[in-house]
């Protein structure tokens, strides 16, 4: 609290300065009273001491009126800085108010960019799975054709298991002749006729090799077995082609006039497409 205040308004201030002054100059007068011994004498002092009073009396009110102004516009400045600052809070206070609006609605924006980003993901990673799927399905194409491309190219052959089985099954009696041809210039076709060859004379049938036949129209295509007639057909005939059935070796039979009577011809022709 202010010092000026403690003794009340600022006018109670005044009044008290006014007769403290007062009283003050009357001591004074009432002093020099007891020590004039001439009426002449105590007028003069009593003119001196009223002088002395109204000038002592107009220096305090002068100080008291700048001080009482000096007071009351500190009040308002207070007043005003008060105000000032309340005004900077509000102001403050509604500028983060849309601040957060702002950042709000940004975020909503922002978000709805997610949502686009979000969905344009997905759209390019169902295009990536279906390309995927797609390069897959190619792929498995592709290794089945190439599947179908090696088995064509690859050599037939007997494996040991089948070799044991069939001669165990060729095996007869008698020693029944047997002619073994391929088409000419066909590699594959000549290896696997040699392989049978072996077998046939391991089963103790009379083979006496491989011979390379020309034909007309095209080559034969698979295992034939050829006779000379359907009707005089030797029995060991069906008796092969049941043999070779047994290891998974299929064969068809045939006639042809040139086939000597009484014997088997056994044609390895070209390796049949794969299914």
């Amino acid at each position: 609290m202010h010092f000026w205040t403690s003794f009340g308004s600022y006018e109670q201030v005044n009044f008290y300065i006014v007769w403290v002054t007062a009283s003050a100059g009357v001591m004074a007068a009432a002093f020099t009273v007891c020590n004039l011994y001439s009426a002449k004498r105590l007028f003069k002092h009593l003119s001196t001491a009223f002088t002395v009073l109204t000038a002592i009396l107009t220096c305090v009110t002068v100080y008291s009126n700048n001080h009482l102004s000096k007071l009351q516009n500190d009040k308002q400045i207070i007043q005003t800085t008060r105000m000032s600052n309340l005004s900077s809070s509000i102001v403050n206070s509604n500028k983060k108010i849309f601040t957060t609006q702002i950042f709000a609605l940004d975020s909503k924006f922002e978000g709805i960019k997610t949502k686009d980003e979000l969905a344009n993901e997905k759209l390019k990673l169902a295009k990536t799975q279906n390309e995927v799927a797609e390069a897959n399905k190619k792929q498995i194409e592709a290794e089945r054709s190439l599947g179908q491309v090696q088995e064509k190219i690859r050599f037939r052959s007997i494996n040991s298991q089948q070799r044991v089985e069939l001669v165990k099954l060729l095996k007869l009696n008698v020693r029944p002749p047997i002619i073994i041809g391929t088409p000419a210039g066909v590699p594959e076709s000549m290896q696997f006729a040699l392989q049978l060859n072996d077998i046939l004379k391991e089963a103790g049938w009379d083979a006496k090799g491989v011979g390379q036949d020309f034909y007309v129209g095209g080559h034969p295509v698979g295992i034939l077995i050829e006779v000379h007639s359907y009707k005089e057909a030797p029995r060991y005939a069906a008796f092969l082609q049941h043999a070779l059935k047994q290891v998974g070796i299929e064969s068809m039979g045939t006639e042809n006039p040139d086939t000597p009577n009484n014997y088997v011809k056994l044609i390895v022709g070209l390796k049949p497409n794969p299914n």
